[in-house]
């Protein structure tokens, strides 16, 4: 078999080890692998040894994973994604630290009632996210403009505990991934991927989906291209999915840095949610900068245009 330039990287999560004991361990893939397909249906992932084993039958060590473990690894053919191999494990815990908890509760109104309301996030459980009257009329059924959708987006994000800074990081993403109209309808087709919407989600991998079913189960239900439907995803997503979840990050005021084209690492919101949401390279990275700076003046802007006149008409 030809191994060509066509690598897709994936993570997930042992479900069940190998009944004929031959090193290979049913995975449930981020992404990819939907609570609805039942374990028994899993694709069986060859596992990597070091090359201190043998790596022949009968001799040395077999690989040891245990379900619930955290895996990372590759597609052997590629975007056929038939032929999972697992390159490593990495250690988690499946709820919070007690550190994060803390940190949490001090930056982010989600997290302040308690450990039941965070345990949630972690669950999968839809988490509701509010839309308000003003933000459905400045909407306006699409009609709104880029500036204005901008806005709707900081509003949510910060009115879910984001600072304004991550929140921007957020949007400056965004942007450049619908089109920079945060464009519910925006879509990318091609031989490399088909991604659809603010966030273009990756039907290849099964986030456009996820997206699908999360809408179809709004009361009532939306359309997969519903603009609220995306936010609300959006949010739900950042905070459940265990391949993409970045909120905890976010909204540790602690982590959260200085927005700019220099600083490629998790201090920078913009950085961290191109990495640990969308999972992509760098395309477009000073543009995503540019961006979030301008959601941020922009944010600050409209709260001061926003303040009531005082008394004399003085602001």
């Amino acid at each position: 078999m030809f191994y060509g330039d066509d690598v897709r990287w994936w993570v997930g999560t042992v479900k069940a080890t190998d009944p004929e004991t031959q090193g290979r361990f049913k995975v449930r893939i981020h992404g990819l692998h939907s609570d609805e397909v039942d374990d028994k249906y899993l694709p069986y992932a060859q596992a990597l040894i070091p090359t201190t084993e043998p790596g022949t039958s009968g001799l040395g060590l077999s690989p040891q994973l245990q379900p619930s473990a955290f895996v990372f690894g590759i597609f052997l053919d590629g975007k056929q994604s038939q032929l999972p191999l697992i390159l490593g494990s990495m250690p988690h815990t499946q709820v919070p630290s007690s550190v994060q908890r803390e940190n949490s509760r001090s930056s982010s109104n989600f997290f302040k009632n308690g450990d039941k309301q965070t345990a949630s996030i972690y669950s999968g459980k839809v988490t509701p996210v509010i839309i308000t009257d003003d933000m459905v009329a400045l909407y306006n059924d699409g009609k709104a403009n880029a500036d204005e959708r901008r806005m709707i987006l900081m509003k949510v994000l910060t009115d879910e505990g984001l600072s304004p800074r991550a929140a921007a990081g957020v949007v400056g993403n965004l942007a450049v991934e619908s089109l920079y109209q945060f464009n519910p309808d925006a879509a990318k087709v091609d031989s490399v991927e088909s991604s659809y919407g603010l966030a273009q989600w990756n039907a290849d991998v099964g986030r456009y989906q996820m997206l699908e079913r999360f809408t179809a189960s709004q009361n009532p239900p939306v359309p997969w291209n519903d603009f609220f439907g995306q936010v609300k995803f959006l949010v739900h997503d950042m905070k459940t999915n265990p391949a993409h979840e970045v909120w905890t990050d976010l909204s540790n005021d602690s982590l959260v840095g200085e927005i700019s084209v220099d600083i490629k690492d998790y201090s920078n919101p913009a950085w961290l949610f191109l990495k640990k949401y969308e999972v992509a390279i760098e395309a477009h990275w000073s543009q995503r900068v540019q961006q979030a700076q301008i959601a941020e003046k922009q944010w600050y802007a409209s709260l001061a245009a926003s303040k009531p006149a005082r008394p004399g008409g003085v602001q």
